[in-house]
């Protein structure tokens, strides 16, 4: 495991891969998980508790939601619906979407950047350099907090989506 990996298990929790066989066809189960997951644009989204997303049978985006929180770090399931002679089987990965992890590094690069373009022009005392360190450790601080908080969404997950589809 190189550093990189290490830094992506510490601060955003591992990906998990998941499997979940289902009888019937694929639009039986694709009705049967729709029917699970909560509607995106109501007032259920809002204040319910369960599976949000999206379902289709060639893609399925589904996160844990908890009632009246919006925290974007926190896991989903992305996967499709797979039919073999088996029968069909839902197969995803549960993590930390990589834009989502992008888009926290952009924000811990720009502010430092940003600081360090306006004390180079003059604008701001050389004393705000001790905000980046300050902002790196808080910025780890808090991705370790909401980690925390969201490690129990993988288990609530993968129970919803093998209960919505036995």
């Amino acid at each position: 495991m190189n550093i990189f990996e290490y830094l992506d298990l510490m601060l955003f929790g591992p990906t998990l891969d998941f499997v979940a066989s289902c009888a019937g066809s694929i639009e039986d189960a694709v009705g049967r998980l729709q029917a699970a997951v909560i509607p995106r644009f109501s007032f259920a989204n809002i204040v319910g508790t369960g599976l949000t997303g999206t379902v289709r049978a060639d893609h399925v985006c589904v996160r844990w939601k908890t009632a009246l929180n919006a925290n974007s770090i926190r896991p989903s399931f992305r996967g499709s619906f797979v039919s073999d002679a088996g029968g069909v089987r839902l197969v995803g990965r549960i993590g930390v979407p990589a834009v989502q992890k992008l888009a926290l590094l952009a924000l811990s690069i720009l502010v430092p950047v940003m600081l360090a373009s306006f004390v180079y022009a003059g604008t701001l005392p050389k004393v705000v350099w001790l905000v980046v360190p300050a902002e790196f450790i808080f910025l780890v601080i808090v991705l370790i907090v909401f980690r925390g908080l969201h490690q129990h969404d993988y288990r609530l997950i993968a129970d919803a989506l093998d209960q919505a589809l036995s």
